[in-house]
Protein backbone atom coordinates (compact mmCIF):
# COMPACT_ATOMS: atom_id res chain seq x y z
CA UNK A 1 0.00 0.00 0.00
CA UNK A 2 0.99 3.62 -0.51
CA UNK A 3 1.65 6.02 2.38
CA UNK A 4 -1.60 8.00 1.99
CA UNK A 5 -3.61 4.77 1.70
CA UNK A 6 -2.11 3.51 4.96
CA UNK A 7 -3.03 6.77 6.68
CA UNK A 8 -6.60 6.47 5.34
CA UNK A 9 -6.79 2.89 6.60
CA UNK A 10 -5.48 3.87 10.02
CA UNK A 11 -7.99 6.72 10.23
CA UNK A 12 -10.85 4.25 9.63
CA UNK A 13 -9.34 1.95 12.23
CA UNK A 14 -9.02 4.79 14.77
CA UNK A 15 -12.69 5.72 14.48
CA UNK A 16 -13.67 2.19 15.56
CA UNK A 17 -10.84 1.18 17.90
CA UNK A 18 -10.26 4.60 19.54
CA UNK A 19 -6.58 3.87 20.33
CA UNK A 20 -5.98 7.27 21.97
CA UNK A 21 -3.76 10.22 21.11
CA UNK A 22 -0.49 8.67 22.30
CA UNK A 23 -0.99 5.54 20.17
CA UNK A 24 -2.02 7.60 17.14
CA UNK A 25 1.07 9.80 17.45
CA UNK A 26 3.44 6.82 17.78
CA UNK A 27 1.89 4.90 14.87
CA UNK A 28 1.98 7.90 12.54
CA UNK A 29 5.61 8.48 13.46
CA UNK A 30 6.45 4.83 12.72
CA UNK A 31 4.57 5.13 9.43
CA UNK A 32 6.63 8.21 8.55
CA UNK A 33 9.84 6.27 9.27
CA UNK A 34 8.64 3.41 7.06
CA UNK A 35 8.03 5.88 4.24
CA UNK A 36 11.50 7.39 4.60
CA UNK A 37 13.20 3.99 4.71
CA UNK A 38 10.93 2.58 1.98
CA UNK A 39 10.42 -0.55 4.08
CA UNK A 40 7.80 -1.86 6.48
CA UNK A 41 10.52 -3.28 8.76
CA UNK A 42 13.17 -1.09 10.38
CA UNK A 43 15.10 -0.57 13.62
CA UNK A 44 14.87 2.32 16.08
CA UNK A 45 15.63 2.58 19.80
CA UNK A 46 13.22 3.58 22.57
CA UNK A 47 15.55 6.46 23.41
CA UNK A 48 15.32 7.94 19.91
CA UNK A 49 11.56 7.44 19.78
CA UNK A 50 11.15 9.13 23.14
CA UNK A 51 13.27 12.11 22.10
CA UNK A 52 11.41 12.53 18.82
CA UNK A 53 7.95 12.35 20.41
CA UNK A 54 8.84 14.12 23.66
CA UNK A 55 7.84 11.23 25.93
CA UNK A 56 9.65 8.84 28.27
CA UNK A 57 10.87 5.37 27.34
CA UNK A 58 8.21 3.92 29.63
CA UNK A 59 5.52 5.65 27.57
CA UNK A 60 7.10 4.33 24.35
CA UNK A 61 7.06 0.77 25.69
CA UNK A 62 3.47 0.98 26.95
CA UNK A 63 2.14 2.56 23.76
CA UNK A 64 4.09 0.13 21.57
CA UNK A 65 2.51 -2.80 23.42
CA UNK A 66 -0.91 -1.26 22.83
CA UNK A 67 -0.25 -1.05 19.08
CA UNK A 68 0.97 -4.65 19.11
CA UNK A 69 -2.20 -5.86 20.87
CA UNK A 70 -4.30 -4.01 18.30
CA UNK A 71 -2.46 -5.97 15.59
CA UNK A 72 -0.91 -2.89 13.97
CA UNK A 73 2.76 -3.77 14.51
CA UNK A 74 5.17 -6.55 15.36
CA UNK A 75 8.14 -5.80 17.58
CA UNK A 76 11.29 -7.74 18.36
CA UNK A 77 13.79 -6.54 20.95
CA UNK A 78 17.48 -7.08 20.26
CA UNK A 79 19.91 -7.02 23.19
CA UNK A 80 22.37 -4.15 22.87
CA UNK A 81 20.84 -2.73 19.67
CA UNK A 82 17.69 -0.91 18.58
CA UNK A 83 14.46 -2.90 18.48
CA UNK A 84 13.01 -4.16 15.20
CA UNK A 85 9.58 -2.83 14.19
CA UNK A 86 7.42 -4.30 11.43
CA UNK A 87 4.25 -2.52 10.31
CA UNK A 88 1.38 -4.89 9.61
CA UNK A 89 -0.42 -3.58 6.53
CA UNK A 90 -3.58 -5.71 6.31
CA UNK A 91 -4.68 -5.46 9.93
CA UNK A 92 -8.32 -5.92 10.93
CA UNK A 93 -10.52 -2.84 10.84
CA UNK A 94 -13.08 -4.46 13.12
CA UNK A 95 -12.45 -6.74 16.09
CA UNK A 96 -14.13 -7.84 19.31
CA UNK A 97 -10.70 -7.41 20.92
CA UNK A 98 -10.74 -3.59 20.72
CA UNK A 99 -12.54 -3.04 24.02
CA UNK A 100 -10.25 -5.49 25.84
CA UNK A 101 -7.14 -3.69 24.58
CA UNK A 102 -8.56 -0.34 25.71
CA UNK A 103 -9.38 -1.70 29.17
CA UNK A 104 -5.97 -3.33 29.54
CA UNK A 105 -4.26 -0.09 28.54
CA UNK A 106 -6.30 1.93 31.02
CA UNK A 107 -5.04 -0.23 33.89
CA UNK A 108 -1.37 0.06 32.90
CA UNK A 109 0.95 2.72 34.32
CA UNK A 110 1.93 5.27 31.67
CA UNK A 111 4.72 7.76 32.31
CA UNK A 112 5.70 11.09 30.80
CA UNK A 113 8.08 13.87 31.69
CA UNK A 114 6.99 16.21 34.48
CA UNK A 115 8.07 19.84 34.82
CA UNK A 116 10.96 18.91 37.09
CA UNK A 117 12.25 16.30 34.65
CA UNK A 118 10.97 13.35 36.71
CA UNK A 119 8.52 10.81 35.34
CA UNK A 120 4.96 11.12 36.65
CA UNK A 121 2.74 8.07 36.88
CA UNK A 122 -0.59 8.18 35.07
CA UNK A 123 -2.41 7.38 38.30
CA UNK A 124 -0.99 10.59 39.81
CA UNK A 125 -1.89 12.55 36.68
CA UNK A 126 -5.45 11.22 36.64
CA UNK A 127 -5.90 12.07 40.32
CA UNK A 128 -4.44 15.56 39.91
CA UNK A 129 -6.59 16.42 36.88
CA UNK A 130 -9.66 14.41 37.91
CA UNK A 131 -9.41 12.31 34.75
CA UNK A 132 -11.11 8.92 34.61
CA UNK A 133 -11.50 7.97 30.94
CA UNK A 134 -8.81 6.35 28.80
CA UNK A 135 -9.13 8.93 26.03
CA UNK A 136 -8.81 11.83 28.48
CA UNK A 137 -5.73 10.26 30.04
CA UNK A 138 -4.14 9.85 26.62
CA UNK A 139 -4.64 13.57 26.00
CA UNK A 140 -2.44 14.26 29.03
CA UNK A 141 0.22 11.74 28.03
CA UNK A 142 1.21 13.97 25.13
CA UNK A 143 1.15 17.56 26.44
CA UNK A 144 2.33 20.65 24.61
CA UNK A 145 6.04 21.10 25.19
CA UNK A 146 8.69 23.78 24.88
CA UNK A 147 11.85 23.34 22.80
CA UNK A 148 15.19 24.63 24.07
CA UNK A 149 14.93 27.70 21.82
CA UNK A 150 11.49 28.59 23.22
CA UNK A 151 9.37 27.26 20.35
CA UNK A 152 6.12 25.56 21.39
CA UNK A 153 5.29 22.10 20.06
CA UNK A 154 1.56 21.35 20.51
CA UNK A 155 0.12 17.93 21.25
CA UNK A 156 -1.51 16.11 18.36
CA UNK A 157 -4.94 16.73 19.89
CA UNK A 158 -4.28 20.47 20.28
CA UNK A 159 -2.99 20.55 16.69
CA UNK A 160 -6.17 18.87 15.40
CA UNK A 161 -8.47 21.01 17.56
CA UNK A 162 -6.98 24.22 16.19
CA UNK A 163 -7.14 22.98 12.58
CA UNK A 164 -10.85 22.27 13.02
CA UNK A 165 -11.49 25.95 13.81
CA UNK A 166 -10.05 27.17 10.49
CA UNK A 167 -12.17 28.10 7.47
CA UNK A 168 -10.20 25.84 5.12
CA UNK A 169 -10.79 22.76 7.31
CA UNK A 170 -12.94 19.80 6.39
CA UNK A 171 -13.07 16.35 8.04
CA UNK A 172 -11.37 14.69 5.06
CA UNK A 173 -8.17 16.54 6.01
CA UNK A 174 -7.78 14.90 9.43
CA UNK A 175 -5.39 12.16 8.30
CA UNK A 176 -3.19 14.62 6.39
CA UNK A 177 -3.17 17.02 9.35
CA UNK A 178 -1.98 14.21 11.63
CA UNK A 179 0.69 13.30 9.09
CA UNK A 180 1.81 16.94 8.97
CA UNK A 181 2.16 16.99 12.77
CA UNK A 182 4.19 13.77 12.62
CA UNK A 183 6.39 15.12 9.82
CA UNK A 184 7.15 18.35 11.66
CA UNK A 185 8.01 16.35 14.78
CA UNK A 186 10.39 14.20 12.76
CA UNK A 187 12.15 17.31 11.42
CA UNK A 188 12.54 18.84 14.91
CA UNK A 189 9.57 21.15 14.33
CA UNK A 190 10.80 22.63 11.06
CA UNK A 191 8.98 23.24 7.79
CA UNK A 192 9.65 21.36 4.56
CA UNK A 193 12.09 24.13 3.59
CA UNK A 194 14.06 23.55 6.80
CA UNK A 195 12.98 26.77 8.54
CA UNK A 196 12.10 26.53 12.28
CA UNK A 197 8.36 26.80 12.95
CA UNK A 198 8.03 29.67 15.43
CA UNK A 199 4.24 30.09 15.16
CA UNK A 200 2.65 26.72 14.52
CA UNK A 201 -0.90 28.11 14.33
CA UNK A 202 0.08 30.47 11.51
CA UNK A 203 2.06 27.74 9.73
CA UNK A 204 -0.85 25.29 9.96
CA UNK A 205 -3.31 27.92 8.71
CA UNK A 206 -1.08 28.62 5.70
CA UNK A 207 -0.54 24.95 4.82
CA UNK A 208 -4.18 23.86 5.15
CA UNK A 209 -5.25 25.05 1.65
CA UNK A 210 -2.42 23.00 0.13
CA UNK A 211 -3.59 19.93 2.05
CA UNK A 212 -7.09 20.55 0.70
CA UNK A 213 -5.79 20.58 -2.87
CA UNK A 214 -3.86 17.37 -2.17
CA UNK A 215 -7.06 15.66 -1.08
CA UNK A 216 -8.78 16.90 -4.23
CA UNK A 217 -6.04 15.51 -6.45
CA UNK A 218 -6.10 12.11 -4.75
CA UNK A 219 -9.87 11.73 -4.91
CA UNK A 220 -11.41 9.83 -7.78
CA UNK A 221 -15.00 10.67 -8.56
CA UNK A 222 -17.49 8.83 -10.66
CA UNK A 223 -18.10 12.06 -12.59
CA UNK A 224 -14.73 11.66 -14.27
CA UNK A 225 -15.43 8.12 -15.48
CA UNK A 226 -17.16 7.98 -18.87
CA UNK A 227 -20.25 5.86 -19.21
CA UNK A 228 -19.55 2.68 -21.13
CA UNK A 229 -22.36 1.51 -23.38
CA UNK A 230 -22.40 -2.05 -24.61
CA UNK A 231 -23.20 -2.47 -28.32
CA UNK A 232 -26.68 -3.74 -29.13
CA UNK A 233 -26.87 -7.30 -30.31
CA UNK A 234 -27.58 -7.63 -33.99
CA UNK A 235 -29.95 -10.31 -35.17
Amino acid sequence: MYYVELIDRFWLFSKKAKPGTAAISLYLYLLQLAKEKNAYQFAISDVNLGKSLGVSRATVRTTREKLRKFGLIDYRSMQGVAGIYRLIVNYKLESTNFEKVQNDSASEIINFFGKNGNDLKSEEIAQKHNVAGTDDLNMLVEPSRLLTDGRVVPSLQEFLNYARTLDAYNPELDNLIMAKHSGWLKSNWKSASGRPITNWQSSLKNVLPFLSSEVGQNQLTLDGIPEIRHPKEQL
